[in-house]
């Protein structure tokens, strides 16, 4: 029977069985490392400061050797073993090749237990940021998956707290200075949310939390929280303002207003976009507004969206144009669709207009892709389709070094993804494919279907409509389906058809 330390000043096995760490025995064993025969222990001071009912049950268990498992000049175990041998059973004590042989056993469970304790600092290492100590961007994803399905019958809410001006706070005080920050902030969270929810660290300046059945409100609170304890940490003691700090936060809460762990993670780093495009150093709550505010901030978002990113998408729109036309018109229409659909939706201001800009944006992988495969008039090979397939991991590689577009990206990298799981690049089925991803797939579909092409003719807009009755379901999101089929039937989607 062995007996662990298993929190640092108890060996126990059970409940039932266990002894402190400053108990008669152990004490003994601390003292001199060794194995010790039961007939011998009982004569020693030690064994005659035990309990009466301690002894009584080491008889009990027939126990005829002590034996103590060292690790690093520590005892960490106690062996009490019960040998079958016959004149140990009669009294005569433990002959030397029987000790020997046992202390031989005790330095391999040493190293075998020393082995796990590695292997576990390992994995704990693994899962943690090794600044902070909080947990990893890895670890969380894996784990929020967990949390999700347990909670998916109630309700979980996410929260992205990203730090405003971090790189400018690193500037104007040190990067020792940052990182103390960071430490202290991490605490402060953990603190915070307590066993509400997991805390880590999810990229430089950004820190996410999980709150399982949880409501918004609790993510709310702790924000609130959280940005008064910063404001008071970067306070001088005299009172007078030291350093400047803030972060834009960003909330979103399934089943509320997200549908999947996706939708969790796109809604909440919209908020923190909203946040920092509003002036940063807020809170937002990823809701859908009513129509008056949403009309009001659409105005607002999209003439800042324009006039930070205009310059750039045009650029690169226009190199679509030099290489095919039919691409760049492709994408202007597409854009106009799925903004429209995701306008029906009811979707934030802000978000109707990244989707505007994945639509742009979507296909301009494709100026790597060789035009003798975007010209060919006849059926493309697998080898050319595959060929075909990459532009959209293209149309990634290119928009990732573009900081102030890089919230289009989940729009852009699922455009081609399907309902029932069967498209690509990664497989994504029904609700785990991002909204503005299923906005740009029927846009992207109904505009390829009624345009004219070097290899096929046009279908008209009804035979477009109806192929899109048809694969509702496996193709496409069945709900928006409907919702699209309606736009384009009450004039709501005007149909262009450049004869491309």
């Amino acid at each position: 029977m062995i007996y662990y330390l298993t929190d640092g000043v108890q060996f126990t096995i059970a409940n039932r069985d266990s002894f402190a760490g400053d108990h008669p025995m152990i004490t003994w064993l601390k003292e001199h490392m060794q194995a010790i025969s039961y007939e011998n222990f009982s004569k020693t001071k030690s064994f005659r400061a035990m309990w009466r009912n301690e002894k009584k049950r080491l008889e009990e268990m027939n126990v005829n050797v002590i034996l103590p498992v060292i690790s690093n000049n520590e005892l960490v175990a106690v062996t009490l073993i019960s040998l079958n041998d016959a004149s140990a059973k009669k009294g005569k004590g433990i002959s030397v090749g029987n000790m020997t042989f046992l202390e031989s056993t005790a330095a391999v469970l040493s190293i075998a237990l020393n082995n796990a304790a590695l292997c576990e600092e390992l994995k704990r290492k693994a899962h943690k940021d090794p600044l902070t100590n909080l947990y990893n961007r890895g670890y969380f994803l894996e784990n929020i998956a967990k949390e999700f399905d347990l909670s998916k019958h109630a309700q979980i809410t996410l929260m992205i707290i990203n730090l405003d001006d971090f790189r400018l706070y690193n500037e104007l005080y040190g990067t020792a200075e940052g990182d103390l920050i960071l430490k202290r902030f991490a605490e402060a969270l953990k603190y915070l949310v307590n066993n509400r929810g997991t805390v880590a660290r999810y990229g430089g300046k950004e820190f996410i939390i999980s709150f399982p059945f949880c409501p918004p409100a609790t993510a709310l609170e702790c924000a609130k929280n959280a940005k008064e304890w910063l404001t008071k940490e970067i306070m001088s003691p005299d009172g007078k303002t030291k350093k400047f700090l803030t972060f834009s936060a960003g909330i979103s809460s399934y089943p509320s207003n997200a549908a999947s762990v996706d939708e969790l993670f796109t809604y909440a780093s919209m908020a923190v976009y909203s946040a920092k495009s509003d002036g940063k150093n807020k809170i937002v709550l990823y809701t859908r507004e009513n129509e008056n505010q949403r009309m009001a901030r659409n105005v607002k978002s999209k003439r800042a969206l324009a006039e930070n990113c205009a310059s750039t998408i045009y650029a690169l729109t226009a190199a679509i144009d030099a290489k095919d036309h039919y691409t760049f018109s492709h994408s202007n229409h597409v854009a106009q669709y799925a903004s429209i659909l995701a306008e029906a939706l009811e979707l934030v201001a802000e978000h109707i207009e990244i989707i505007r800009q994945a639509g742009l944006l979507h296909d301009i992988g494709k100026i790597g892709t060789p035009e003798a495969i975007l010209s060919k008039t006849t059926r493309l090979t697998q080898e050319e389709y595959e060929i075909m397939k990459q532009h959209v991991e293209a149309s990634i590689s290119m928009i990732k070094y573009l900081p102030s577009l890089d919230y289009v990206i989940p729009s852009v990298l699922g455009h081609h993804e399907r309902w029932d799981g069967g498209g690509y690049p990664r497989g994504l089925s029904g609700n785990a494919i991002p909204i503005g991803a299923r906005c740009l797939c029927l846009a992207d579909s109904f505009d390829a279907m009624i345009s004219k092409r070097s290899y096929k003719e046009a279908m008209s807009v009804e035979e477009a409509i109806g192929e899109i009755r048809r694969n509702q379901g496996t193709q496409f999101d069945p709900e928006l389906a409907v919702l699209f089929i309606q736009l384009i039937e009450s004039g709501k989607i005007q149909i262009h058809n450049d004869g491309y």
